[in-house]
């Protein structure tokens, strides 16, 4: 719980630092942001933040130094990556955001394995995360569809079509 806190306190230190010490500009044509980013550090709890809060150089230090929020909490009960990163990128709790879970049962689907990761594409033959079909039917196919809602990114897409996305992770894993 304490990794989704820090997660959740991180983004929305970068997406809402900007309002925080927003003026009144009413009146004023205000150019959209030419960055907007968004960090999730899973393991990184507020402990370790506040710990080594003091060593961090250039952007942490940056970030480190703005809004922080090491008491936030998510109020879901799922706390894994899939469902904290897909609160975080929507607003919606995971139930609402389709993301339930990292992985689920389903007993509806065609394959052997029922179990469904968050990221997968059930439908499409041949594509398994499970332990059971993985093997001889290959990886996941990675797919949006059990998402619902819009994310950040296709909020700010839709706003501002000519707008270049990029995703990175350091490591592999859910999401």
């Amino acid at each position: 719980m304490r990794n989704l806190t820090l997660v959740t306190a991180l983004t929305a230190s970068i997406i809402f630092s900007g309002s925080a010490n927003a003026e009144d500009h009413s009146g004023t044509d205000k150019a959209p942001p030419k960055l907007v980013v968004a960090i999730s550090v899973d393991q990184f709890s507020a402990d370790l933040f506040s710990e080594y809060r003091r060593s961090f150089t250039g952007g942490l230090d940056r970030l480190a130094n703005g809004a922080v929020f090491p008491s936030g909490y998510q109020s879901h009960a799922a706390t894994e990556t899939c469902p904290g990163h897909s609160t975080i990128m929507t607003g919606v709790h995971s139930g609402r955001a389709g993301i339930i879970a990292n992985n689920w049962i389903d007993l509806s689907i065609a394959r052997e394995d029922k179990t469904v990761y968050c990221a997968e594409d059930e439908r499409i033959d041949g594509t398994s995360f499970g332990d059971i079909t993985a093997p001889t039917q290959g990886d996941y196919v990675a797919s949006v569809w059990h998402l619902l809602v819009p994310t950040l990114g296709d909020r700010l897409k839709k706003s501002r079509p000519s707008l270049a996305m990029l995703q990175l992770r350091a490591r592999t894993g859910p999401l």
